[in-house]
């Protein structure tokens, strides 16, 4: 049986049991399906079983929840658009995200920030992968907390992630590295008890400093990530000017 086909049996099945019960049980296990990034599947099984909407949005609170499913479903599955190009485990958009943004940008200005943890590899043969994950979610949340709604962070594999900064320079987006950096550097971090030390390394580039083609970008900070590696580990580089 195909994946299609379970998955719109499993579906179908859990939607007739949303119609045949009530109350909190049932907001509870539509909340799942939601969860689960499957609401746009939902609400088209939903539509499919005889009075359901007209059961559910006599119960004004439970009727809520289907207001962002409705808008997903009307614009054609747009969040299930998203989900394909995020990283599920730490929330962040991927590299084919990044990738698209910068090719829709053009000849736009701005800087990218390359980072990647340092002694990963390590840190997941000793403390096991459950804990690598972990710490890459941690890290996660710290670029979250410290760039701005303007920038847009992302997973781009592995233990690497990027930043893009619109209009930034050089030295802004320095400043912004060495202050993820410090953070996560400093940041107090254990797996099950045992305290691990944690860092990540940086390199940075901007268009049109470093680049005169945003399709060189990730390249240049990269090259530039991969020389504060050289140099001990837990810092960042600038790639050199191309003026």
């Amino acid at each position: 049986m195909s994946a299609r086909i379970l998955k719109s049996t499993a579906l179908t099945g859990a939607m007739t049991l949303l119609s045949r019960i009530s109350g909190l049980a049932r907001d509870v296990l539509f909340a799942r399906l939601i969860g689960a990034g499957v609401a746009a599947d939902a609400f088209y099984v939903a539509l499919r079983i005889p009075n359901f909407f007209r059961r559910i949005f006599a119960e004004g609170a439970f009727a809520q929840a289907f207001v962002p499913v409705f808008v997903e479903y009307h614009h054609g599955g747009d969040a299930a658009r998203t989900r394909e190009f995020t990283d599920h485990l730490t929330g962040l958009p991927d590299r084919k995200a990044l990738e698209q943004r910068l090719k829709r940008l053009g000849e736009a200005t701005g800087a990218i920030i390359i980072a990647d943890l340092d002694r990963f590899t390590l840190l997941n043969d000793t403390l096991g992968h459950p804990a690598g994950d972990a710490a890459l979610v941690h890290f996660a949340n710290t670029i979250n907390h410290v760039v701005r709604e303007t920038a847009q962070p992302a997973r781009i594999g592995g233990e690497e992630f990027a930043v893009w900064l619109p209009e930034a320079d050089i030295p802004s987006a320095l400043m912004v590295a060495n202050r993820i950096r410090e953070r996560f550097a400093s940041s107090s971090w254990d797996w099950q008890g045992r305290s691990w030390p944690l860092s990540a390394s940086f390199g940075v580039a901007a268009c049109p400093e470093s680049t005169r083609s945003l399709d060189n970008l990730m390249a240049r900070a990269d090259a530039a990530l991969h020389q504060a590696k050289k140099a001990g580990r837990n810092r960042a580089a600038a790639a050199p000017s191309q003026r």
